[in-house]
Order: structure tokens, then sequence, then C-alpha cells
């Protein structure tokens, strides 16, 4: 069977398209769902599971703080948004939230983000309220500029966190929790891979729950010298199969923020297949940190 074949691939694509993109086969021709690593009898890696994390969040939002509510979310054309937008319509409509997209091949003003709103406003019809925004690809220096709140319709308008940031620091610590316990704020060894403020974010927050932090990079020399010494790993590289099982010792906890694509199927920093035999801990791509920090998001509109 074909990844056309899939009824996950044609609800995906028929959500995509309800959401104004125009979908080629060349670039939709890989579904991501038809490649999630499964783990095997035998294996000695352990899959940390993301969705009862996801889940855990989600059974306490009331369902009548989301229904009804709406969210107009701005994109760049570009980057890798596809999977998070197709995340966030599934859970929309499982909520019964209504969501509204543009994309801007061009950095919007406040005033241009004010006529967006308005446009949606009047399509929804003013009884229903201001919906939130929330802003995909944009710098947060962009960020700043674009959510001005003066510009009459703006001022009351919620701006939702961005999915990488709060929101991934928080899911990476809620990930490691799960997994670690009480071991949480032990002097923990801890390598975080990225050069991003983000990675800088998630390290910092770890540092004071206790942990040893040590930062690398893609460019470091050697990085198998530090990760091998590594209770924990949580990596924005964005490099797909970049840890590899010799470069991890027993008992590791590996997180993947970051991911790519190889051979047109998203993939994480984790190199799943060279992990089996290791005895670790690692969060799965796709359905790992990603879902977790959607249900984060529409926490956050339901406050």
């Amino acid at each position: 069977m074909t990844c056309k074949d899939c009824a996950k691939y044609r609800l995906c694509r028929a959500v995509i398209e309800a959401m104004g993109y125009t979908i080629t086969e060349a670039r939709f021709d890989v579904h991501i769902h038809c490649k999630e690593f499964k783990q095997r009898e035998g294996d000695l890696m352990q899959i940390i599971d993301c969705k009862a994390i996801r889940d855990e969040i989600l059974n306490n939002i009331p369902a009548a703080m989301l229904k009804g509510k709406a969210m107009l979310v701005i994109s760049r054309p570009e980057g890798g948004n596809a999977s998070y937008l197709r995340s966030i319509a599934k859970m929309a409509e499982r909520y019964d939230v209504d969501i509204y997209h543009e994309r801007c091949s061009y950095t919007p003003t406040g005033e241009d983000v004010a006529a967006i709103m308005g446009k949606v406003i009047e399509r929804r019809g003013e009884m229903y309220g201001l919906p939130a925004l929330l802003l995909l690809g944009f710098t947060p220096e962009e960020r700043a500029v674009i959510a001005r709140r003066n510009y009459g319709i703006m001022e009351g308008v919620k701006l939702l966190d961005p999915p990488y940031f709060p929101n991934v620091v928080d899911a990476v610590e809620r990930v490691l929790f799960k997994t670690l316990g009480d071991r949480m704020t032990e002097p923990l060894h801890t390598v975080v891979i990225g050069r991003s403020e983000l990675a800088v974010k998630t390290g910092t927050r770890l540092l004071k729950k206790g942990h040893t932090v040590t930062y690398v990079h893609t460019g470091t020399d050697d990085l198998k010298a530090y990760t091998r010494k590594a209770d924990v790993i949580v990596s924005f590289a964005g490099c797909p199969n970049l840890i590899k099982g010799d470069m991890v010792k027993d008992d590791a906890v590996i997180v993947s923020v970051g991911c790519g694509t190889l051979e047109g199927r998203l993939c994480g920093d984790i190199d799943m297949e060279s992990m089996k035999d290791k005895n670790v801990l690692v969060t799965p791509t796709p359905g790992g940190v990603g879902i977790i920090t959607t249900a984060l998001l529409f926490e956050d509109l339901a406050r």
C-alpha cells in the first residue's frame, strides 16, 4: 500500500486543502504518519510516550473553554510549519475551534495584521469576539513589531506563544519530568545541542533545576566525546539522524526537538535504528515533542 492509499494521507490532505493550501503531488508524495518509527520486540531502546503527556495536558482543558473560540494563524510560506499546521487543524476540529490562516511572503506591520484581523472578524461576525493570534516563522524582533497593540482592533487580541518558544521549553521539561521523576532535580549532566536562543533558554531552565549543562553544536569538534558522558541529551540541531547509538551511554534520556527531512520523510535528530540495541529512552519523530507543543498551544488558548 502506498502513502496515497492511506486513510490518514487522505485526511491530512483534506485538512490542508481546507486551510487554503494548494498541494502538489511532488511535495505531498510521502505521508509522515506512514513512516512513524515502531518499536520492535527485543529492542532495548524505549520510546517515550509523548502522546500520553499530550493527552494529560488536553484532559485538563475543559472542552467548554475552547468551544466556539477562533485562531488567526499568520505564517511565512516557507519554513517547516506544514506538519505543525496539520496538528493544529486536527486539534481544532476536536475542540470546535475555528482556524483562519494567512500566508505572508513579507513581514507584515501591525497595521497589516489589524487589516487581516478585521477581515476575519467581518467573516466570523463581531458577536463571536476576537480571534487569538498565532505568528509562525517570524523572529522575536519581527513578532514584536507585528504584535503592536496600538492599531485599534488589536488592543484586545490575545497573542499566543509560538510553537517553538516558550512552549517547546515547557514541552521538554514535561518530557523529562515524566521520564526522570525525582531525578529531575539531581545534578545530572545534560548536553544541549544547538546554536539557537531556544536551545540556550532550555538549557537555562534545566540549569535552574540543578542539572550541569554543556552547550555544543553540530560544528563542535568530537561531538561524541560530549554526548557519551551525558545523562540527558536535548537536541535542537534539525539534522536528521545526527545522534547515533555509539554516541550515547546506556540509561541516557534523549529528546529530539529539531527535525528535518530525509528521503522525503520527517526525521528527528536521533538515529532510531542505531539506538535499538542501546538501553536508552528516546522521543520519536513524528509524534514527539511537537504534539506536546500543540497541546500547550491550546491550553494557552483556553486561558
